[in-house]
């Protein structure tokens, strides 16, 4: 007996070393068994980080945990994640561990523990699931010999902390269960047996760019008797809440290979009217909590048939409500009367025969009472809409009943409206068979909030619905200091409404003052806002100017009195095109600065930051006024605050508007063609031009002549290139060109064309001995370096180039008398009066003079006086005073 119970101990041992070591000694294999089920299965990359084999965990079966296993798509949605697993367990039959690669795996059991599912549609109807690879066309085989990849005999399951993220570009849908839970035990071993699951997550729908659901709780406790021979389910029990929203859901599921049959039928457990409200998306709901309501709300369905590739389930799913109430309880008002019928049918199982019915809808606010009814045939294929709405409101009241935080809003609506069409129609702009007729108008409204910079007042505006398109008939409205009326029409109201198509039409606007800061959105409330507008926020942020999107319209305007930055423009008139939160000009004129400007371009808000791209002719523009009153005019050229008369100019520039409206002079490219059409230069105004003045004796620029002056300019990031141009100073011609920086530091070149009469009697005297009647022709080129900044200028002349000039001209009008050998000498002598060249007498195969001879007394007194008669010039050209050369 011992020796028995020795043998069992020893056996004993030996099964739990095995069941301790097995996992070491099949982890390689076990491996090798995922990889080849997936790859051979998927035609998608597989990936995992590490496998886990255990035997203790789920005795007698083995347990393999995959970690950070990954499925990527390849082809169409190359690089998308269609599942990721950080761990997956899966529990086999031992039996597994020894069977063929190539027979199938059975699976027992399985757990998911922290995931993400995306599964994605794109508008061509191609999906990222469709991985499985198909097999390859083969001699058909015994059924005796097909063999699945895997095989399922599970007994429980369960799926912790799922994200199931499903996008279907074609209809612009997206459906998110977040933080899924989901747990299922039952016995899949048997024919018939039922499976006991919970569920919970979150839940998010957003559907044509409406957002129905936002992460609202869903919770399901079901049980599901279960036919796995006839593959039918049936609803034994189940408590449902969708959206807060409690349902109670019967009925059965039977799954056949050709078709799906199912017979549901759900209803809510309560019939209060709160029901309703927790099926408004969450973006037009207020807080429901503080929410009292009368009456009922009762929905429930039937879904009943057969879903196949062109068929739908028969369905019947009404919601009604009579004569019901709500009430917030911080707000006075409340919103009474409230009456829905509607019902959505199919009684054919074809989904073009999908219909929607709200033979009655309204409410009464006070003595006040809107109506609407609607019926939508076709609704899954191309919607037939019948529509009408009637009515009046009074939106203060309103306002007093249903909560805007942000907002406040008075004002009379009234309309009576019909509507007939497709929305084929509307999407492909086939107005012609879409009906609209009635009216709508409103008067005396007011709104502040944060959608706009600055409260809108409208007196009246009111809107005539013709067959084809919408007749704005007047429109009158003030906002923070601008007015202005409008007519015109709009064109696809219903696109706008429905499709989400920009609201297109065509219109004249005319204003008294329009003062474009009104349209800023920076910059502080105004002191009249009031209530919870103004404790919200004291500041709009944003940029300084926004076109609203979903606008392509022609604007024909204009104006009065127009301010843009501190500026005031007059007589505004001209054409535009708002398009995609952009404004495109075209023959805009005005008058400003006591002279005319014409505009065409572009100003583009969609951007980060705003920006503009213009072209700008200014016709006889006061030079003083255009200065001061535009700040990029006193970066564009500086010099300008020195003159007073007339400008022309022709600009192209670009660039980007700041949050303050003015324009970011750092971003600035473009061009400018100045023409000076009358002018007088005032230098004591700038302190260039007056640093100049002093230094150039001989003339006074306070005289310069600046009449039909023309400069090109070219603008890079906000640097000013100026090409060379000339202008005349009392019979001086000069020559100026550079650049400057946006801090005014400049880099300029002048060179003034002297008149050798210019340099005074002296000066004549000086080289009269060397002169002849050619010296009335001799001119000197003297440059001169502007460095610095505007306010600090530096002043840098270059005497030096002057006297070699001079001097040089001196020496060709001279060679003539004192020949070529003493011209030679004469160069030489230039050289060591400018520093660059020897002191020394020329060589002598240059002079013909032997090497060593000294030069005889005649040219010695010759090369004396051209020195003489250079130093002289150049104190004539500073005015002749020894004191005022020594300075320099």
């Amino acid at each position: 007996m011992k020796r028995i119970l020795k043998i069992a101990g020893v056996v004993l041992l030996l099964l739990v070393i095995l069941l301790i070591a097995s996992p070491f000694l099949f982890q390689d294999k076990i491996k090798d068994l995922v990889r080849t089920t997936l790859n051979n299965s998927l035609d998608a990359e597989v990936d995992f980080a590490d496998i886990d084999l255990s035997f203790l965990r789920s005795f007698p079966q083995a347990a393999v945990t995959v970690d950070e296993l990954s499925i990527v798509n390849k082809g169409t949605f190359a690089g998308d994640t269609l599942f990721y697993g950080k761990s997956v367990r899966v529990d086999l039959p031992l039996s597994a561990l020894w069977q063929d690669s190539g027979k199938p795996i059975e699976v027992n059991g399985f757990s998911v523990d922290t995931g993400v599912v995306n599964i994605h549609v794109n508008e061509a109807g191609e999906n990222n699931y469709d991985i499985a690879k198909s097999k390859p066309d083969a001699a058909p085989a015994d059924e005796s010999e097909e063999t699945a990849p895997m095989t399922f005999d599970i007994d429980s399951y369960s799926i912790d902390n799922l994200d199931l993220v499903f996008q279907d570009d074609s209809n612009n849908t997206r459906f998110v269960l977040e933080d899924i839970n989901h747990d299922g035990s039952g016995d899949f071993s048997t024919a018939t047996s039922q499976l006991d699951t919970e569920t919970s997550g979150l839940v998010s729908l957003d559907y044509g760019g409406v957002n129905y659901l936002s992460r609202n709780p869903i919770a399901m406790d079901m049980k599901l008797d279960m036919d796995l021979e006839e593959q039918r389910y049936t609803i034994a029990e189940n408590e449902t809440t969708i959206n807060d929203l409690p349902l109670e859901v019967n009925g059965w599921i039977d799954l056949q290979e050709e078709s799906t049959d199912l017979d549901l039928e759900f209803h809510t457990i309560k019939s209060d009217f709160k029901n309703f409200l927790q099926l408004i998306p969450a973006t037009y709901r207020a807080n429901l909590d503080e929410v009292t309501t009368t009456g009922d709300f009762v929905l429930q369905g039937t879904l009943a048939g057969m879903v196949t590739d062109d068929l739908i389930p028969k369905m019947n799913i009404t919601a009604r409500s009579e004569n019901a109430s709500l009430k917030y309880g911080s707000l006075p008002n409340a919103i009474t009367g409230i009456v829905i019928q509607a019902s959505v049918v199919n009684d054919t199982g074809k989904l073009e025969d999908t219909r929607v019915m709200i033979p009655s809808l309204g409410f009464d606010l006070g003595s006040d009472r809107i109506t609407g009814n609607a019926d939508i045939r076709q609704l899954l294929t191309n919607p037939l809409v019948n529509m009408a709405v009637n009515g009046k409101l009074d939106l203060g009241a309103f306002a007093k009943a249903y909560p805007m935080p942000g907002t406040d809003l008075s004002g009379q609506f009234a309309t009576d409206m019909r509507a007939k069409f497709d929305m084929e129609s509307v999407e492909k702009s086939q107005y012609q068979n879409v009906q609209v007729l009635g009216n709508a108008s409103m008067a005396d409204f007011t709104y502040a909030g944060d959608a706009l910079p600055q409260p809108l007042a409208i007196e009246q505006a009111s809107l005539d619905m013709q067959q084809r398109s919408i007749k704005m008939n007047q429109f009158k409205a003030t906002t923070g200091n601008s007015d202005f009326t409008a007519a015109g029409t709009v064109n696809n109201l219903m696109g706008f409404l429905f499709a989400d198509q920009d609201l297109t039409g065509q219109f004249n606007v005319q204003s008294k003052t329009l003062d474009l800061a009104d349209f800023s959105t920076t910059g502080t409330k105004p002191a009249g806002t009031t209530g919870s507008t103004q404790s919200q926020t004291s500041t709009q942020q944003g940029k300084a100017l926004v076109i609203p999107a979903g606008i392509d319209a022609n604007l024909g305007f204009a104006a009065d009195r127009v301010l843009f930055d501190g500026t005031e423009f007059t007589n505004v008139s001209g054409a535009g095109l708002l398009r995609d939160q952009s404004a495109l000009l075209n023959n805009v004129v005005l008058d400003a600065f006591d002279g005319k400007i014409a505009m065409n371009g572009i100003v583009n808000t969609k951007g980060a930051q705003p920006t503009f791209d213009l072209d700008l002719s200014m016709n006889q523009v006061n030079i003083g006024k255009s200065f001061q009153e535009l700040g990029f005019m006193q970066k564009l050229a500086p010099i300008i605050q020195a003159m007073s008369g007339k400008l022309g100019l022709d600009l192209k520039l670009k660039g980007n508007i700041k949050d303050d409206m003015s324009l970011d002079l750092s971003t600035l490219d473009g061009t400018a063609l100045a023409e000076i059409l009358t002018a007088k230069l005032e230098t004591k105004n700038t302190p260039l031009l007056n640093t100049l003045n002093s230094k150039l004796d001989f003339i006074d620029l306070e005289n310069l002549n600046l009449k039909d002056l023309v400069a090109n300019l070219q603008i890079n990031d906000g640097n000013v290139d100026v090409k060379p141009f000339d202008f005349m100073v009392e019979g001086i011609k000069v020559t100026a060109g550079g650049q400057h920086s946006l801090n005014n530091e400049m880099n300029y070149s002048l060179t003034m064309d002297i008149p050798a009469r210019y340099l005074g009697n002296s000066i004549g005297s000086a080289i009269a001995s060397l002169s002849s009647s050619d010296l009335e022709n001799l001119h000197v080129q003297l440059p001169i370096g502007l460095r610095g900044t505007f306010a600090a200028p530096q002043v840098n002349l270059n005497l030096q180039s002057a006297v070699s000039d001079l001097t040089r001209q001196i020496v060709e009008a001279q060679k003539d008398k004192l020949g070529d050998k003493l011209g030679d000498q004469v160069g030489g002598l230039l050289g060591g009066l400018l520093g660059g060249g020897s002191n020394k007498p020329a060589d002598s195969t240059t002079t013909g003079t032997p090497t060593g001879t000294a030069p005889d007394s005649t040219q010695t007194g010759r090369n004396d006086a051209i020195k003489d008669a250079a130093t002289n010039i150049l104190g004539g050209l500073l005015g002749g005073k020894r004191k005022k050369r020594d300075s320099l």
